[in-house]
């Protein structure tokens, strides 16, 4: 009785997995036609397709291409999954005698790896030489395994395993971090206005290419609204691949060894890049990343009360602009806007 209800749950949940694939996009509809940074709704790759945005920033073009890239990718994993399946009458929900949950999800990684493979090398191949780079350092097949429902590639260990992460209308995870004087800075401290958190690193372009935009948002509302960032583990270590673009700018910082050498690389970026945000040290374990699943540029806009009503898969000014503005009182709710790449009314993170 047990192997059978095992089975058969594995089962509901491949079938519900397969299911969510073969839903017809909204914008494949007739009559309707996909608006640049939107993506395909139902469950799995929004997550995907707006970390690969945020990592390539490509032109309207490029994203077009990627995203029907993408349709043919769901497509095909729906075909690989149908096989996998075994024979069933119509209608009949049972999994067969003997099914075993990881033996299914073995032989689905192993269908799927090569489909992974050649989606990801079709979308590097849309891509220009700088993006590429980019896409080197921000996208692996590992991503396609957490951010497709899990069965897509054995996925690096996900980022706050075991912990719920900062979500869209609950209360942030809590913390308490020094800042770059070595005081203590509970997050409660920050309550009785909005708040927005970045979590970032020196050696992430990402971060820096935004940072002259994040102050000009920060100027338009002054102090109404707390600014952090949380300065966590290096996206990309001189220790580990260099990645050519900080190479160019001067840019080499190993991995942190100690919180000291992390609050000295703190430092370097407060005063390098002008930083006028209050900066805190994240724990050595990046316990405080790990938590918020902030990796590797991620930002929060919270209410006065620290409840999340913004979660960027990559920190967006404009995004954090409108969603101040909603807290402030200085645009309708109905303007709070959708994560970035994600249709209006799908806040799937």
């Amino acid at each position: 009785m047990r192997t059978r209800l095992i089975a058969l749950s594995t089962f509901v949940v491949c079938l519900a997995f397969s299911a969510a694939l073969t839903q017809p996009e909204r914008q494949g509809q007739p009559g309707t036609q996909r608006q640049f940074g939107q993506q395909p709704e139902g469950r799995g790759g929004g997550e995907f397709l707006a970390h690969l945005r945020g990592a390539v920033n490509p032109t309207e073009e490029q994203w077009h291409k990627l995203v029907a890239r993408h349709d043919a990718y769901r497509e095909a994993q729906r075909d690989a999954m149908r096989e996998l399946m075994p024979p069933r009458e119509p209608g009949e929900r049972l999994a067969p005698e003997g099914a075993d949950r990881e033996a299914l999800i073995q032989r689905m990684q192993a269908a799927m790896k090569p489909i992974n493979q050649s989606f990801l090398n079709d979308c590097r191949a849309l891509l220009d030489a700088e993006q590429r780079e980019l896409f080197d350092a921000y996208v692996t097949e590992a991503d396609l395994g957490m951010r497709m429902g899990g069965l897509g590639a054995p996925g690096r260990a996900a980022v706050g395993q075991g912990q719920r992460p900062a979500r869209v209308g609950s209360p942030a995870p809590d913390f308490e971090l020094r800042n770059l004087a070595g005081e203590s800075v509970p997050l409660a401290s920050l309550r009785g206005k909005p708040t927005v958190v970045e979590f970032a690193s020196y050696t992430c372009p990402r971060f820096r290419e935004k940072v002259a935009d994040f102050a000009k948002v920060r100027e338009q509302f002054g102090d109404r609204v707390n600014w952090v960032i949380v300065y966590t583990r290096e996206a990309h270590p001189s220790d580990a691949k260099a990645l050519a673009a900080n190479t160019r700018a001067g840019i080499a910082l190993a991995q942190h060894a100690t919180p000291e050498d992390r609050a000295k690389a703190a430092a370097t970026a407060k005063d390098k890049l002008a930083l006028g945000s209050v900066v805190l040290v994240d724990d050595l374990d990046n316990k405080t990343a790990t938590a918020w699943s902030g990796f590797p540029n991620r930002a929060f806009v919270l209410d006065a009360q620290g409840i999340v009503t913004s979660r960027q898969v990559w920190s967006d000014p404009k995004e954090t602009e409108q969603a101040l503005k909603v807290l402030l009182g200085l645009a309708p709710p109905e303007a709070q806007p959708a994560p970035r790449g994600v249709p209006p009314g799908s806040n799937r993170f």
